[in-house]
């Protein structure tokens, strides 16, 4: 037995109590009571019922938008790894580029700063063989100005001291004084 119809259960043996009869005046207003009780719990049992479908109806629309809005950030969460990805892609060919290039410049200098070093080289090896052979050329002078010192010295004796014949008028060395150095 529901509550309603303990109610009205008690709502008759009331008026059955107090003496009240159902034909009387007093019998149609109870009547009238027990059924506005009636149409009034009825009225709100179709409404609590109308309110749990829209309610069920609200979930599941719910639950739908909750679904949806989920599939979106799983896309967002895909695009934000696959701009990631991108990002790292781009780095890694922007570092390639700049290693490239970087390599490409020093390999430049490299070569530039080589053949300055050839240059220098070069120079300084022709200026060593330039000057060991001023030195032998030198030195060679000098060796043979040396070796011929005592000639030289008894050639300039017999020029200071030349004799000449007065006869043919030509100019002559005597021995004793090319000897005598």
């Amino acid at each position: 037995m529901s509550s309603l119809e303990a109610a009205l259960c008690e709502l008759r043996q009331a008026a059955a109590e107090d003496g009240i009869r159902p034909e009387g005046p007093l019998g149609a207003f109870i009547k009238a009571l027990e059924g506005l009780a009636t149409t009034l719990v009825a009225s709100l049992e179709t409404t609590a019922a109308m309110a749990r479908e829209h309610a069920e109806a609200e979930r599941e629309r719910m639950r739908a938008a909750v679904a949806m809005v989920e599939a979106q950030v799983r896309r967002v969460d895909a695009e934000l790894r696959k701009l990631e990805i991108n990002r790292q892609d781009l780095e890694t060919k922007t570092i390639s580029s700049l290693t490239d290039a970087v390599a490409a410049k020093l390999k430049e200098v490299l070569v530039i700063r080589e053949r300055r070093w050839n240059q220098k080289a070069r120079m300084w090896s022709w200026l060593g063989a330039g000057a060991l052979a001023l030195a032998l050329i030198i030195g060679g002078y000098s060796w043979r100005t040396w070796q011929d010192a005592g000639a030289m010295s008894a050639y300039a004796n017999c020029y200071k001291q030349a004799v000449r014949d007065p006869v043919t008028g030509k100019a002559y060395c005597p021995l004793d004084v090319v000897l005598s150095e």
